[in-house]
C-alpha cells in the first residue's frame, strides 16, 4: 500500500520511476564498488569548504562546513562547468533552501563534493555537520559518539537557522549519519527543523551481532 503523499511524490520525482541501467561490465555491485574506488583514486574531488567551529555546552567541538565549490574541477566539464557552478553559488538568496549533510562513520565534506555540486545546481546551498572528532583536531572533552549525537546536531541547526533565519532546512544523512538524522526526528517531532529527511544506505541494525559484527576485531 502506498500513501497519498508518497504517491504525490513519486509524481514528481520523475528520475524514482525510471529502471536503473548501469553499463553491461556494472550489472554487479562489486564491480560498481570498485569503479567507484578507482574513480575516487584516479580523480579525487576536493572541495572548497568554509569552517565554522562551534562550541557546545559541554566544551565540546563540532563543525560546519559551508560548500563553495569544487576546487575549479567545474564536475568534470573544464572551466564551463566549474563557470556554472560558481554562478550558481553566487546566485543563491538567503532564503535558499540549505541540505544539511549527515557524513559517515569516518567521512568528512569531501566526500559529498559531487552532492554539494548538483544540490547547488538545483539552488540549494549545502553544509556539512561535522561530529566530534572530524574537525582534524584533538578532541576538547571525553564525550564522543561513534554515530554523533542529537544535542550536537541541535547546535549546529541553531547556528545554521541563525545564519539563513529564513531558509527552510532539508536533511541528508549517508550510513552512519542516517542514524542520527532519524533520532533527531524521532526525538524532537513537532520541533523537526527539517522540511524532510532523506536517508541514503540505512545502518538498520548496530546492535551486536547487527552490521559491525562484520568487522574484524
Amino acid at each position: 500500500s502506498q500513501s497519498a503523499r508518497m504517491a504525490t511524490i513519486i509524481a514528481a520525482c520523475p528520475t524514482l520511476r525510471r529502471p536503473m541501467r548501469p553499463p553491461l561490465l556494472l550489472q554487479l555491485s562489486v564491480f560498481q564498488l570498485a569503479a567507484y574506488m578507482l574513480k575516487r583514486k584516479a580523480f579525487p574531488a576536493p572541495g572548497d569548504w568554509r569552517r565554522e567551529v562551534l562550541l557546545t555546552p559541554d566544551g565540546g567541538e563540532v563543525g560546519l562546513d559551508w560548500y563553495r565549490g569544487d576546487g575549479g574541477k567545474g564536475k568534470g566539464n573544464g572551466g564551463s562547468g566549474a563557470g556554472k557552478l560558481m554562478t550558481a553559488i553566487a546566485g543563491l538568496a538567503p532564503d535558499a533552501p540549505i541540505l544539511c549533510v549527515m557524513h559517515t562513520l569516518t567521512g568528512t565534506a569531501d566526500d559529498f563534493v559531487e552532492l554539494a555540486g548538483e544540490a547547488t545546481l538545483q539552488g540549494f546551498r549545502t553544509v556539512a555537520c561535522l561530529r566530534r572528532g572530524h574537525l582534524g583536531t584533538p578532541l576538547k572533552t571525553a564525550r564522543f559518539n561513534l554515530l554523533g549525537s542529537v544535542a550536537d546536531l541541535e547546535v549546529q541547526l541553531a547556528s545554521i537557522q541563525r545564519s539563513y533565519p529564513m531558509a527552510p532546512l532539508f536533511g541528508y544523512g549517508e550510513s552512519a549519519g542516517t542514524g542520527l538524522g532519524v533520532r533527531y526526528c524521532g526525538e524532537t517531532r513537532d520541533q523537526c527543523a527539517f522540511k524532510a529527511l532523506i536517508c541514503v544506505c540505512p545502518g538498520y541494525d548496530t546492535t551486536e551481532g547487527g552490521a559491525f559484527s562484520r568487522f574484524e576485531p
